[in-house]
């Protein structure tokens, strides 16, 4: 049992490493840097309404985005600058980013849903197409941590990451994000690759266009 639990642990620890051993290639991550417009604009991101740099609330460094009084229409969005950050055609990349729903004490967190919009471009910054994921948020007074895997059509050189949050409750609430993530190419954590084709650790395909959920150790959540 021992031996067992020894194996484990070590495999877990291999893999994370593994996973965890990445450049990221976003520009300005942690909304530390102020831009132009003064301390609740982030250098390096595009922000639409009420959504602010702000410190109340961060993971780490001294700053974080707020998506103020998110109501129930998807919203508060902010957004890579597209030129900033730079891909590889037919690669498979990992997005990463940490959120921190404040509790309202009415609304269950499941109310609350984020929407991460994944728009890749070719050289001349025009879009080949956008592709959304959805899903709920899960925690409630505490830093979550959530990894998708999307794979670039041929022809991209850029990415655009934009995240949009909604919420079906009674009350909005603040949501914070910190320390967003974009690593890769990842294409050496596939046991086999074929042009155009992505296979995970195990071994659904997941082709163009195909993105999936992932752990923090590289396995299929859904």
């Amino acid at each position: 049992m021992k031996k067992t639990a020894m194996i484990i642990f070590l495999f877990l620890l291999t893999a994370t490493v593994l996973w965890a051993g990445y450049t990221n290639i976003l520009v300005e991550p942690g909304f530390e840097i102020e831009g132009v417009e003064g301390v609740e604009d982030a250098a390096h991101w595009q922000q639409g309404y009420n959504a602010i740099r702000d410190n109340t609330i961060v993971r780490s460094g001294s700053w974080a985005m707020k998506q103020e009084s998110v109501t129930n229409s998807y919203g508060r969005s902010f957004r890579t600058v597209p030129s900033e950050t730079k891909v590889q055609p037919e690669e498979a990349y990992l997005f990463t980013a940490y959120s921190y729903v404040v509790d309202n004490g009415v609304d269950t967190v499941t109310d609350f849903r984020r929407a991460f919009r994944i728009s890749w471009l070719d050289e001349n910054l025009d879009e080949i197409y956008t592709e959304t994921e959805f899903a709920d948020f899960t925690k409630y007074g505490e830093w979550e941590k959530v990894t998708y895997a999307f794979a670039s059509p041929a022809n991209a050189q850029y990415v655009a990451w934009e995240t949009e949050s909604q919420y079906n409750g009674t009350d909005g609430t603040d949501i914070y994000w910190d320390d967003l993530i974009v690593s890769g190419p990842t294409r050496d954590m596939w046991p086999q690759w074929q042009s155009g084709t992505r296979r995970r650790i195990d071994e659904r395909p997941m082709t163009i266009g195909h993105r999936r959920r992932v752990s923090e150790i590289g396995e299929v959540i859904e």
